[in-house]
């Protein structure tokens, strides 16, 4: 299910500056897409196509564009609400919307001679649409100069609104072939496509159950001096979403809006910002039955500003949340990449992990508990301040994870670099009759301790307290070999109800605490 605010949920750009990054492609592309059919309904009993309907819904149309023009400068926003155009042709109403300019948070602007869409009237009160771009928008760089071009080879932009226009119930969107061609002091962009797809499988009793898809293949973004900036093979989210309650995600939506509006710009929450958060969070209570997602990417190469060099040949990422209406959910976690490089200034290429997995899964989670315990940190956070607000919330959520008995299992934790490596899994238990609030025991397995005492021993030669710590961790370990004939260290972790810490048989309580406190 999408709605018109996620528009506004980014700020934050992906590349430098010397060309429109393919974040601020794609992701006004996207935005301007879904801002095409935002038609407020009309009265249920209206349903037949009539000028008068025409009249109203222009009406109504204007209402919503100014609406988007008053955003906040750090958000996706119209630069003014352009003079609507409705009329009644047929089964449906015309929609014609000139000279419609999105700006995006860092101050470009993508500019749409016209645009048309068709509207029809669903016999339940909902609202099909079809829309159309032109095939060439103009881009201007925040100075307020023409910057280029956006031609786009392919346009399919169709869906379907609730009747209360709230919430966006199918959609097929499909841009491809999108190339950027600059003026002078701009970049060259390509996207090969980008495509999202919302298919609704059961919607009865206010209930939305169907598969939501995200995709964006050939990315590439050029410097004016011809280096290549931003590589993208492909980018792919995949999601089921089972039991989403559409009124309380319409009444989410509308927190959030309201959130949005106490933005003042600025990192981290200010006041005004938690309140209207800790307000939409009792939303979220019930919303949603079960999610399956994924997300891969693959090829992925980027410079920064800096000339800081990343890389990822592949990686993948995928999350299932269940019994989101139950008093206790579930959560499955899996990540996995290969091929990750990264080069640059402050950047140890030799300790980057190559290739990593982890299989994380939670048990028995209060969510109602956690929802309410994150309410009272964002509401204690003007008088505690963040540090504190944070380590309340921290004591709230462990003594309601220990209530609920909540469990948690590491299946597989892999991370593999040139220099280092670790390796483990094990078992958590939450419970409310330990110091700690959790009992349980982890087997890990470190290499390239050798060389992280080496060097902390150099850069810490005033303050040998880290060395010493990790000597000791050292000497604790049981000297073994893994599967590629590399010597390790393995431990066995355990946390007893007493509160102790014990590596290997041995408390090590006061040397893990130290350990975990180092910065």
């Amino acid at each position: 299910m999408m709605h018109a605010s996620t528009r506004h949920l980014s700020r934050r750009p992906v590349c430098c500056s010397v060309c429109p990054p393919v974040r601020r492609l794609a992701r006004p592309l996207l935005a301007l897409a879904l801002a095409l059919p935002l038609l407020p309904p009309l009265p249920a009993e209206g349903q037949e196509v009539t000028p008068d309907g025409a009249a109203q819904l222009e009406r109504l149309l204007e209402g919503r564009l100014a609406r988007l023009a008053r955003g906040p400068a750090d958000r996706y926003r119209l630069e003014r609400a352009p003079d609507a155009g409705v009329r009644a042709e047929g089964a449906a109403y015309a929609v014609t919307l000139p000279d419609l300019r999105l700006v995006t948070p860092d101050g470009w602007l993508l500019e749409a001679p016209v645009v048309q869409a068709r509207v029809t009237p669903q016999p339940d009160g909902g609202w099909a649409w079809t829309a159309s771009l032109p095939a060439t928008l103009a881009v201007f760089g925040p100075q307020g100069f023409r910057a280029g071009e956006v031609t786009l080879g392919e346009r399919t932009l169709e869906g379907r609104w609730t009747a209360d226009l709230e919430t966006l119930e199918a959609l097929d969107l499909r841009l491809a072939r999108i190339l950027f061609t600059p003026r002078e002091g701009s970049g060259r962009v390509s996207v090969g496509q980008i495509s999202a797809r919302l298919t609704p499988e059961i919607h009865q009793d206010g209930k939305w159950t169907g598969p939501a898809s995200l995709s964006i293949s050939d990315v590439q973004a050029r410097t004016p001096a011809g280096a290549e900036q931003l590589a993208l093979k492909s980018l792919s989210v995949q999601a089921q979403i089972s039991g989403l309650d559409t009124a309380r995600y319409a009444e989410w939506n509308a927190a959030m809006a309201a959130r949005a509006a106490a933005d003042d710009g600025r990192e981290g929450l200010s006041p005004a910002e938690a309140r209207a958060l800790a307000a939409a969070l009792p939303h979220l209570d019930g919303m949603l039955g079960q999610l399956k997602a994924t997300v891969q990417v693959s090829g992925l190469r980027r410079l920064g500003e800096d000339g800081s060099r990343t890389s990822l040949a592949d990686g993948s990422a995928s999350l299932t949340l269940t019994g989101l209406t139950s008093e206790k959910a579930g959560l499955d976690l899996s990540l996995r990449h290969k091929g990750l490089a990264l080069d640059g200034p402050g950047i140890r290429p030799e300790q980057i992990p190559a290739s990593g997995e982890v299989r994380l899964a939670a048990s028995g989670l209060p969510r109602r508990a956690l929802l309410q315990a994150y309410a009272q940190r964002l509401e204690q956070t003007p008088a505690l301040g963040e540090t504190g607000a944070r380590k309340a919330f921290e004591q709230q959520a462990l003594a309601a994870l220990g209530r609920a008995g909540a469990e948690l299992t590491l299946s597989k934790l892999v991370l593999d670099a040139a220099e280092a490596g670790l390796s483990g899994s094990g078992t958590l238990h939450f419970t409310d009759t330990s110091p700690r609030g959790l009992t349980g025991s982890l087997a890990l397995a470190l290499r390239g301790l050798d060389g992280l005492i080496t060097r902390a021993s150099a850069a810490n030669a005033g303050d040998p307290g880290r060395t010493l710590a990790l000597y000791a961790l050292q000497g604790l370990g049981r000297p073994e070999t893994d599967g590629q004939g590399r010597t390790v260290q393995s431990y066995r972790v355990e946390i007893g109800a007493d509160g102790r810490i014990l590596l290997n048989g041995n408390d090590s309580t006061a040397l893990v605490q130290g350990l975990l406190s180092l910065r």
